[in-house]
């Protein structure tokens, strides 16, 4: 098996930050070992069916694990932990691997907005700050530890928290920066039924446009953020004239999908 950074399909011999570049991934697919190819993003898979002929071409779905602790349960003293905190308003959460391409500092800053001090933000994971330049950092890291309707957990979230966390959460928040791949974190708002705010312009986006999953605004784009979590969090729909398309979602990214993409891949 081989897993190939995306960036590799997308951009092609595009700058890498920190100089270099990113190599062709191409040519990895003209092995004589290679029987099959499975992909995420269908698409690149016109571009990829004129690479590698005959072989078989499949996509892949993001599966994931959706078991979630009962209310009581240890799992979830987090999520009862932030609904105490939050006091009713609806919590806006971002959760996951917390570096700089996780959109940090714009949604910082739309949880320091006037408009949004009725809502509660949640960032949970690890966090990697070495991206972020020192300035914005320690101003971050002040809001964080300073405002009322922040609350940061920098630490690492067991499956069953993060998904308890998911289920006690009004809006996703994963409007990241310079991201063209996808996140599992589509397919857990598809399963607990979450709208999600992305980044426009690359996979997520298309896949959130697609399904009515949620809104998407610029990468950057504060004002745009604070629009779409105002919009949200008030329980409206996230395209007027199409609801989501949870479940159809849902069910493209399932185990049941899992076993029928490796029937055909060994097919």
């Amino acid at each position: 098996g081989l897993y190939l950074h995306a960036r590799c399909i997308h951009t092609p011999h595009a700058p890498m930050p920190g100089g270099g570049r990113v190599p062709d991934g191409r040519s990895m697919f003209r092995g004589s070992r290679m029987r099959a190819l499975g992909v995420l993003d269908e698409a690149v898979m016109p571009q990829l069916r004129e690479v590698v002929g005959p072989r078989r071409l499949v996509r892949f779905p993001d599966i994931t694990d959706a078991t979630t602790p009962a209310r009581d349960d240890r799992d979830a003293g987090l999520a009862r932990k932030l609904e105490t905190y939050a006091r009713g308003r609806p919590i806006i959460a971002l959760v996951g691997h917390l570096h700089r391409t996780k959109g940090l500092e714009a949604f910082t800053q739309a949880a320091l907005d006037p408009r949004l001090q009725d809502c509660f933000f949640f960032l949970g994971g690890e966090a990697n700050l070495a991206g972020i330049a020192a300035d914005s950092r320690r101003a971050m890291t002040k809001a964080w530890e300073a405002s009322p309707n922040i609350h940061a957990h920098l630490q690492r979230l067991d499956e069953a928290s993060l998904n308890a966390v998911i289920r006690s959460s009004a809006v996703l928040c994963a409007a990241y920066v310079d991201f063209p791949h996808s996140s599992n974190i589509l397919t857990k708002a598809a399963v607990f039924r979450r709208p999600i705010i992305v980044s426009e312009g690359h996979l997520m986006g298309r896949q959130v446009g697609r399904y009515a999953l949620g809104l998407t605004v610029p990468q950057n784009d504060v004002e745009g953020l604070v629009r779409a979590i105002q919009r949200l969090s008030s329980g409206a729909l996230p395209d007027d004239e199409s609801p989501p398309r949870w479940d159809e979602y849902a069910a493209l990214h399932s185990y049941e999908r899992l076993r029928e993409a490796f029937d055909e891949v060994l097919a």
